[in-house]
């Protein structure tokens, strides 16, 4: 194995599979990166067994080869070159030989064998805008769980239908809906999970890419999911058990909707929270005609109240607390300026979405406080 190829090209690739690595891996293998040359260049390698990533860098190939090198040290080093031509070369005494000009590294290798096989990507793919992607992703997993003893939760639930995805995330006490259009859809997609968080990490490197489209398909048999974008793919194993029911608590009719600037809104929640940290973060949101007061009070602190106007035509006051955290995540992933708040009294969910998108699949619930 030999193969010379630009660092600039080859380190923001292999930074990002070392984010695919597990932290805590259960064989010293786990710990490395698959390396394999071809004719196409190099090919990339990453996994937690639960996780893949793989991605392909050009380069000037001398001889084939494949080998998993280990990872921190190997993306340490590389971290410190300059920019231009680097020659890797696999020795005869199995060490990975890093060469740049003055300077030259040899790293452990592990048996390329001994590196999990990657399933082979299948035909029949769905087509995604990539801004599309990334929308649904950054505005619904903020929403998932983090309890790896309910998986279901912590799941990114995707559900496809002619033209459209939808995707779902909820962790028992808030839930966020995106819907999209999609094009070229092929294959029998129709309801997965996956992992919300990983799908993120892999979302927040997308940014940067140059791609316009994201592939996605998935194999019942070995029971994955695939994210191809360019020469980048992402495998991830789809979660098992049943997604939450999230359309029955989404009620048809609403006794109050409020609309209201949602920037104000949410410099109130900010001020309120500093007030509310010795009661579990609780504000409260108080609706009189045409004004809402964003309130928190506690016994060590003091108290604070901030007036907004808004547009409500309620004849009676109406109180409804919230965790102020879960609140400001739903306000900060809608578009637009106003929000448009919808409820049916203070024991029922709030529905929060871009007024005058009434008409659009995409929201966020959020669970009251009962006090």
């Amino acid at each position: 194995m030999k193969i010379t190829v630009l660092t600039e090209n080859l380190l923001p690739i292999i930074q990002e599979a070392q984010r695919f690595i597990s932290t805590r891996p259960q064989l010293p293998i786990f710990s490395g990166i698959s390396l394999q040359t071809t004719s196409e260049g190099l090919y990339i390698r990453t996994t937690d067994m639960k996780t893949g990533y793989q991605s392909r860098v050009g380069g000037k190939v001398e001889r084939k080869g494949e080998t998993v090198v280990v990872g921190k040290p190997f993306v340490d080093f590389l971290s410190t070159l300059t920019v231009g031509p680097a020659e890797i070369t696999l020795l005869d005494t199995q060490m990975l030989e890093v060469k740049q000009k003055r300077s030259t590294a040899k790293f452990q290798t592990f048996p390329f064998d001994d590196f999990p096989p990657f399933a082979n990507i299948p035909e029949k793919q769905t087509e995604i805008e990539k801004e599309t992607f990334l929308q649904l992703v950054q505005k619904t997993s903020y929403a998932a769980g983090i309890d790896e003893a309910r998986p279901v939760l912590t799941a990114l639930h995707l559900e496809f239908s002619e033209g459209s995805i939808i995707g779902v995330c909820t962790d028992g006490y808030r839930l966020a809906i995106q819907e999209r259009q999609v094009k070229n859809q092929e294959g029998k997609l129709e309801k997965i999970l996956v992992q919300a968080k990983t799908l993120t990490e892999f979302a927040r490197g997308l940014s940067r890419s140059k791609e316009k489209k994201v592939l996605l398909g998935t194999s019942s048999e070995l029971q994955e999911a695939f994210f191809s974008v360019g020469e980048t793919t992402l495998f991830l194993r789809l979660i098992e058990g049943k997604f939450p029911d999230y359309n029955a608590i989404i009620p048809e009719n609403f006794a109050f909707k409020i609309q209201l600037q949602c920037g104000e809104l949410l410099s109130a929640i900010k001020t309120a929270t500093i007030f509310a940290r010795e009661s579990s973060s609780i504000v409260t949101l108080r609706f009189v005609k045409g004004e809402c007061f964003v309130e928190a009070a506690s016994s060590g602190l003091g108290e604070n109240s901030t007036s907004l106007e808004c547009d409500y035509e309620g004849s009676e006051e109406m109180k409804i607390s919230f965790n102020s955290r879960f609140l400001s995540d739903a306000l900060s992933h809608i578009d637009g300026e106003v929000a448009l708040l919808s409820v049916n009294d203070s024991l029922k969910p709030m529905i929060i979405r871009e007024a005058g998108k009434e008409d659009l699949h995409s929201l966020h619930v959020v669970m009251p406080f009962k006090k």
